[in-house]
């Protein structure tokens, strides 16, 4: 009775490979990130370049050969990446030992040229655990850490700056940890001030007493019904509820019996439809029921007996007192419904017909009513 749509595949091609430069994601994404390693050494090797050309940091050619090796290693990884080799972690992990163990040998062979780079273990430990998670972080940075110990520790030129390489070993173990920690933090914040925000449009479409939509969320869902009549044919059958015999319940055994009748004639409406129905309380005894999908009468007709029965149902705690439900239906496509109330004074009218002649029963509005 539904209908299934079938959406496209949305899959995001893993391999750099797989798409052009100008469709990779730089900021997420394995394949990405791959590429992303050959743009930063090509980029720095691009300044070491320009730099020995102009003399700036005298002989560069040990620094040039040690990103050189670098560029060699980020695109025979664009290789194993394209080929899935491995699994998808023990690629994360062994990329990032070698990342920094690739560092801390420019930095111990190239020394003071290289010193202009110390931000970059920060980089990569931050990107990965932003991407990852904060555990990825603090390994990234825990290796980063090691290894920079490591080369200031053996290298001579690395040793007179003593207090300046203890800096450097705590910013990068510090700043990633603390920076993917409080992003996390912020993003879990934006998540319930967008939660908040739902549940407060919600609470506007919504029928405080019945939890069933009010008007105007009824309205909504209807205008999407009628739209979608209208444009593709889709099916769809709107029910228009009275409840017959409510006045005796509010004259007879007062206004808070009345309204926890309401409230059990919502929930029996909504155990008689579908999750993808909607359920709405127009207003006092008025309820009405929008089934997307609905195209045969004998199901409407089933539906309609379902809703009757199941109001009929409903236990009034004082003798003589019982509920029946006056059903007017309209379906759609329609051609005298262009707009949603359309639909509902379709339905409604039909509900009236029923109301003057035989109570507790029901009727379809006519095709062009």
């Amino acid at each position: 009775m539904g209908l299934k749509k079938e959406l496209p595949s949305m899959s995001r091609p893993r391999s750099i490979l797989a798409i052009p430069l100008g469709g990779v994601d730089f900021v997420d994404g394995e394949g990405g990130q791959a590429a992303l390693r050959v743009a930063l050494a090509l980029f720095v090797l691009g300044c070491y370049g320009v730099a020995q050309l102009t003399g700036m940091f005298g002989d560069l050619r040990v620094a040039l050969q040690c990103v050189g090796g670098y560029l060699l290693f980020a695109c025979l990884w664009c290789l194993i990446v394209a080929g899935e080799v491995g699994s998808e972690r023990a690629r994360l992990l062994t990329v990032i030992m070698l990342d920094e163990l690739a560092f801390c040998l420019v930095m111990w062979r190239g020394e003071e040229a290289t010193a202009v780079l110390a931000w970059l273990p920060i980089f990569m430990s931050l990107g990965n655990g932003l991407r990852v998670g904060v555990r990825i972080a603090l390994y990234s940075a825990s290796l980063a850490a090691a290894c920079m110990s490591v080369v200031f520790i053996s290298v001579p030129y690395w040793q007179q700056y003593g207090a300046a390489s203890i800096g450097m070993v705590m910013a990068v173990v510090i700043v990633p940890v603390y920076g993917v920690a409080l992003a996390r933090k912020l993003d879990e914040r934006r998540r319930e001030a967008e939660r908040r925000a739902d549940e407060a449009e919600a609470a506007t479409r919504t029928d405080q007493l019945t939890r069933a939509a009010n008007r105007a969320g009824f309205m909504k869902a209807m205008a999407r019904v009628v739209d979608e009549a209208k444009s593709s044919g889709m099916a769809a059958c709107v029910f228009y509820i009275d409840l017959d015999g409510f006045k005796s319940v509010n004259d007879q055994v007062g206004h808070h019996a009345g309204d926890r009748v309401l409230v059990e004639v919502a929930e029996a409406l909504r155990a008689c439809v579908r999750s993808t129905d909607v359920v709405g309380r127009l207003g006092g005894d008025e309820f009405a029921i929008v089934a997307r999908g609905m195209s045969d009468r004998r199901d409407a007709e089933a539906l309609a007996e379902k809703i009757a029965v199941a109001v009929r149902a409903i236990e009034i705690h004082r003798a003589g007192l019982q509920l029946g439900a006056s059903i007017g239906i309209c379906m759609l496509p329609n051609a005298a419904v262009s707009a949603p109330q359309d639909a509902i004074d379709a339905a409604d009218q039909a509900m009236l017909s029923v109301k003057k002649t035989s109570k507790n029963g029901f009727q379809f509005a006519s095709a062009a009513a």
